[in-house]
């Protein structure tokens, strides 16, 4: 009789052994759950910090964001030509600045930071960051983003000259703006 009880006491040790087991692996991957979500945290908070970090940074020096990003220093009298040719018209096209339609950061561009500004055109290589131009019958707006080379004319090669106006998030915006031909006046 003791031999059959024997085997019934197993049994029950092994079931109470499974169930012990199974509450102890809810904790731990409970646990570990916990501490992915913990750590996650914590590294957006530390990109958040160094995010912050950086928009409250001083702005680079007009020069030496030219310096990085346009190596290419163009001598003065092709600088102020464009303030001679001012009033020619050109084909305007939209962009907004989201990722998709620029880089991991659309809000960097080649002069500095310009999300939440409405008055940000991307120019040729020929026209200095920085300049104020009048687009007739939209306001005054300043280049602070080099087009892309195959829409900068500025060195006499590309498939078609044209410049971009950006519309911040408003993509909406820019659908509508779509493409016009603006007269152009350089200010300063």
């Amino acid at each position: 009789m003791e031999d059959i009880k024997q085997p019934r006491k197993a049994k029950k040790q092994v079931k109470r052994n499974w169930k012990q087991a199974k509450r102890e692996s809810k904790i731990i991957i409970g646990t570990i759950v916990l501490c992915t979500v913990i750590v996650s945290f914590l590294i957006l908070l530390d990109e958040n910090k160094q995010l912050q970090e950086q928009l409250n940074a001083p702005a680079p020096y007009l020069e030496d964001v030219c310096e990085a990003l346009d190596p290419v220093v163009l001598p003065i009298e092709e600088e102020n030509k464009w303030k001679e040719d001012s009033g020619e018209y050109v084909k305007f096209t939209a962009y907004n600045t989201v990722e998709e339609q620029t880089d991991s950061t659309p809000c960097i561009a080649a002069n500095g930071y310009i999300c939440g500004r409405n008055d940000v055109i991307a120019c040729p290589r020929d026209i200095p960051l920085g300049t104020k131009v009048e687009l007739e019958g939209y306001g005054i707006f300043e280049c602070m983003d080099r087009m892309h080379d195959k829409y900068d004319c500025s060195d006499g090669v590309c498939e078609e000259e044209r410049w971009d106006i950006s519309f911040d998030k408003d993509i909406e915006g820019a659908i509508q703006w779509g493409h016009k031909n603006v007269k152009v006046e350089v200010i300063s």
